[in-house]
């Protein structure tokens, strides 16, 4: 599910596209297949990347414009706006990428980052290995840089510029590379190789928030929390006292304070601004506040609102108006467990919950909760869940 800057709601699946408008859903068939990407270029302009390129473009909706042939065998797609109309796709765990211009459709190869073709490698690396580098040779250097990383992950800043995560050839663990938008130029950012992914890729997207100041922060998946801010990138961690780690969520607040929320360790808030009347003494490592009772997963409203759930406020949603807390009573039994929130496109909130090992789901809106017990479809809750509903909408 997406939605986009105009506030419509897109849904897909394999071979239907749908938008929400005014009220009314308009679904057409559409080729996508199962890895479809989503990209909203600068005039609200919506395109749908999958099998077929499908889009919505000066108030007209169309599907299967243009069949999509990735140089990737398998390709699992990921896909960011690039600049103000140019798509930038990759798929991830392989090499290269590939622009797309969306004003004509076609493939622009200003970055020189489309994947180089496997027989090519190998002789330019059986090259490398006669050369007496070894069993296990490096790419050569003069493959373009794009083109000798494998790919992984991306997001976009706020100048425009995409942002992959990468692993490039010769150079030891993960690091972003910046593809700017302004001159098609190329920056490794070798101070990001510090952040502490975990165990390696997996797949999922990190959590990753571009602030409205210009700072980046990301989200450790195993120790800490990190600020990028002109070149230099701040951790803090357990040894500054932060007890919170394995980060899957980042929000900005609408006062500019900064929430980062675990599964496991609950929710930490620092605030950019300081301590009132003396300032931070360290640009990363102080005005912090946690709240490790926070379990389960975080989503955030049309208000800018921040919800959880509470342990020591067991069977209630718990919101967060970046002042107080309030605790809405969900009117049930003894629930076991609060597993997943999210808001609809009707701004209602819905909790999904196990009360006697049988998952229950609640509906809050307009002072009114609703509970449906015995939720038996779990096919189409992990459907759902796999294109990134859950636990929070995605927000073009």
């Amino acid at each position: 599910m997406f939605f986009d800057s105009k506030g419509r709601i897109w849904n897909w699946g394999e071979m239907f596209l749908a938008k929400f408008e005014n009220g009314q859903w308009e679904r057409v068939e559409a080729s996508l297949g199962p890895y479809t990407q989503v990209i909203e270029d600068a005039a609200g302009n919506v395109y749908f990347f999958g099998k077929a390129l499908s889009y919505w473009r000066d108030g007209q909706t169309t599907a299967n414009a243009k069949l999509l042939s990735f140089p990737w065998e398998r390709p699992y797609l990921r896909a960011c706006l690039w600049g103000a109309d140019k798509a930038f796709l990759f798929s991830s765990g392989d090499m290269g990428g590939v622009v797309i211009d969306l004003n004509t459709l076609n493939v622009s190869d200003v970055l020189h980052s489309e994947p180089v073709p496997r027989d090519v490698l190998w002789r330019a690396m059986g090259r490398r290995q006669r050369g007496g580098v070894g069993p296990r040779a490096d790419v050569p250097s003069d493959i373009p840089l794009l083109a000798r990383s494998s790919l992984y992950d991306a997001f976009r800043d706020r100048q425009g510029d995409v942002w992959v995560l990468a692993l490039v050839s010769g150079t030891p663990g993960w690091r972003y590379i910046r593809v700017r938008a302004a001159d098609n130029g190329l920056e490794e950012r070798p101070e990001t190789a510090a952040i502490d992914w975990g165990a390696g890729m997996d797949g999922r997207h990190k959590p990753v928030l571009c602030a409205r100041d210009g700072a980046i922060y990301f989200g450790g998946l195993r120790s800490g929390e990190y600020l990028w801010r002109d070149g230099v990138l701040t951790r803090v961690d357990w040894k500054q006292g932060l007890a919170i780690n394995q980060t899957q969520w980042v929000y900005e607040h609408p006062n500019g304070t900064i929430w980062f929320a675990s599964r496991r360790m609950g929710v930490a808030v620092y605030d950019p601004r300081g301590v009132p009347g003396t300032g931070p003494t360290s640009p990363f490592q102080t005005s912090w506040e946690e709240y490790p009772l926070a379990a389960g997963a975080t989503a955030r409203d049309f208000e800018g609102r921040l919800w959880c759930c509470l342990k020591d406020h067991p069977g209630k949603a718990s919101r967060w108006d970046g002042q107080t807390w309030t605790h809405v009573d969900l009117g049930s039994g003894p629930i076991q467990e609060l597993r997943g929130l999210w808001i609809d496109d009707l701004q209602r909130l819905l909790v999904w919950g196990f009360i006697e090992d049988k998952s229950v789901w609640f509906r809050l809106a307009n002072g009114r909760t609703d509970r449906f017990p015995d939720f038996k479809d779990m096919v189409e809750w992990r459907s759902v869940k796999q294109h990134g509903v859950w636990p929070s909408i995605e927000h073009g």
